[in-house]
């Protein structure tokens, strides 16, 4: 009978077919030391806390990560809606100052023309002036 804790050793042509199945019957392989583990009644509940605990931690990412894509969505959205505003502003205020310099470029317009008209009068008036006094004089 061999020592506790001993393995044969198995040449490596051998051990592709029959290694995991002897260790498998023996209980030395990592899958029946889980399966022991597991069916064993003294760890069941520890087990089944376990993926309780795992299921509740995924749950809680899940609902943190989408909670985290909605803030980042909502985020965006407002991000977005305040640059628009900005443009429209921008924009509007644009218009204005166009608006507004060509109305002071045609008031300006219009007071040389009305400057040049009162310059013609003045003019016209001066050489009636003249003419009258010219006539009256001869």
């Amino acid at each position: 009978m061999l020592p506790v804790g001993f393995e044969p050793t198995i040449s490596a042509g051998e051990r592709p077919q029959t290694y995991s199945l002897d260790r498998a019957a023996t209980g030395t392989g990592f899958l029946s030391k889980l399966v022991v583990t597991i069916s064993s009644t003294k760890y069941l509940f520890l087990n089944v806390m376990t993926v309780v605990l795992v299921l509740v931690v995924v749950l809680v990412v899940e609902v943190a990560a989408v909670a985290i894509v909605e803030v980042v969505t909502v985020v965006l959205v407002v991000v977005v809606v305040v640059v628009v505003v900005v443009v429209v502003v921008v924009v509007v205020v644009v218009v204005i100052v166009v608006v507004a310099m060509v109305v002071v470029v045609v008031v300006i317009v219009v007071v040389v023309v009305v400057m040049v008209v009162v310059v013609v009068v003045v003019v016209l008036v001066v050489a009636a002036m003249v003419v009258v006094v010219a006539v009256v004089v001869k």
